[in-house]
């Protein structure tokens, strides 16, 4: 079981569906409940009545490992810049160049949808290839969320009036409800989620707890950034596809991933995993290993992982290079940002693409063009989020 644990952060968190990641990214901090669809009041009524109480507890051994460096970055020679600020190249991820047989082209960055505050200081290969385009593409305009879009919610919810306790053994139901209470995170509302959502708090909850946030993700940073430079956004999905997926979610599944929340270790364990992916993601270096099977699943538990991956990622890998093609068709200039591990693979976005007579060309420094300023990556971006303020707060879903 312990396997199935590192599988679903990596699906859910690295490809797939993140629940409540950057949910304040629309202008406000908190999602009132006179916002939300009328289904859903309830629901936000009762997490408003519980955001008073709820208190931040971080795992102490986790304490190391956050930065606080909402209001300052550090560079390579110890000074000081504000946050956006770019100083020295603090991150290289993989950056691709996606060519067709007339000549047009594109680029695709597999992302990190929480990350650190160094995340946004972005290499001179990236920089260069993004001024050359006039459009950003994201898996979806998470900055851009209306009352019909909230209202593909009810997917997730019990409506009926039951809650979570109802549907699950509630063993598994009171060590979930305690791993999100010891780590300050836990709402009432929560009790009106199916499981899968809980897995979504629960990993969010964790990601914070290793100091990642959405403010420095990728998309959530280059959608502001891309909105204030004038350039056109594109989404590769929706967020009513999001939701629509999480719904098609088997409930066996469901519930193998809603047992691991309540190991006793869940929350420090996925930080430092959590932690681990965003260091291989800053250097280049993550690969499809993050998708291997593991030899510890029996053959029952490996196909829902399987069936799993394949409603979460594979299948989105096909409509992504779909919609990959059209850009390139169009002969328009695109960055093209997406979940890093929809990217890997013979499965993946960039073996699909090669499969259809595409070139691939991976950037390196020498791509980065020195004339390329640095004016324009300053923005300013908010304070880091506290885990009882923001990551937990109901929201949208997010793929990361």
């Amino acid at each position: 079981m312990r396997k199935i644990k590192k599988l679903s952060v990596a699906a859910a968190v690295l490809a797939a569906l993140t629940l409540f990641a950057g949910c304040n990214n629309t202008g406000d901090s908190k999602t009132s409940a006179s916002s939300a669809p009328e289904s859903t009041a309830s629901v936000q009524e009762s997490s408003k009545a519980d955001e008073s109480s709820a208190e931040s507890k971080p795992d102490s051994s986790l304490e190391s490992s956050k930065d606080d460096n909402s209001k300052a970055q550090t560079s390579s020679d110890g000074s000081s810049s504000p946050a956006g600020e770019q100083t020295e190249d603090t991150i290289t991820p993989a950056v691709w160049e996606a060519a067709d047989q007339n000549g047009n082209s594109i680029y695709l960055m597999g992302s990190m949808h929480l990350a650190l505050p160094d995340a946004v200081n972005y290499p001179g290969y990236y920089e260069t290839a993004y001024a050359k385009c006039d459009a950003l593409a994201v898996e979806c305009d998470v900055s851009n969320v209306n009352i019909s879009q909230l209202s593909a919610l009810n997917s997730v919810l019990y409506t009926d009036g039951t809650k979570i306790s109802d549907h699950v053994p509630k063993d598994d139901y009171e060590k979930a409800k305690t791993t999100l209470q010891n780590a300050g995170a836990y709402m009432s509302a929560y009790d009106y989620y199916k499981p899968i959502m809980w897995t979504q708090i629960a990993e969010v909850t964790a990601a914070t707890q290793a100091g990642l946030s959405a403010d420095y993700g990728a998309d959530t940073f280059m959608i502001k950034r891309a909105k204030e430079e004038g350039k056109e956004i594109l989404e590769l999905e929706s967020v009513e596809y999001q939701y629509e997926i999480m719904a098609e979610i088997p409930e066996e599944t469901a519930l193998l991933l809603f047992k691991e929340i309540g190991k006793p270790d869940y929350t420090e364990e996925t930080a430092k995993q959590l932690q681990k992916y965003y260091d291989n993601w800053s250097k280049g270096t993550l690969d499809e290993s993050i998708l291997s099977p593991e030899n510890s699943l029996t053959p029952e538990q490996k196909k829902l992982i399987d069936d799993y991956n394949q409603l979460l990622i594979f299948d989105r890998n096909k409509n992504m290079e779909g919609k990959i093609k059209e850009y390139l068709a169009s002969g328009k200039k695109v960055m093209v940002i997406a979940g890093a591990a929809h990217f890997y693979g013979d499965k993946g976005i960039l073996q699909l693409l090669e499969n259809d007579g595409y070139k691939i060309r991976r950037l390196t420094s020498a791509d980065a063009d020195p004339s390329v300023g640095t004016e324009s990556k300053v923005i300013s971006l908010p304070e880091q989020s506290s885990v009882s303020e923001t990551e937990t707060d109901p929201g949208i879903p997010r793929a990361a």
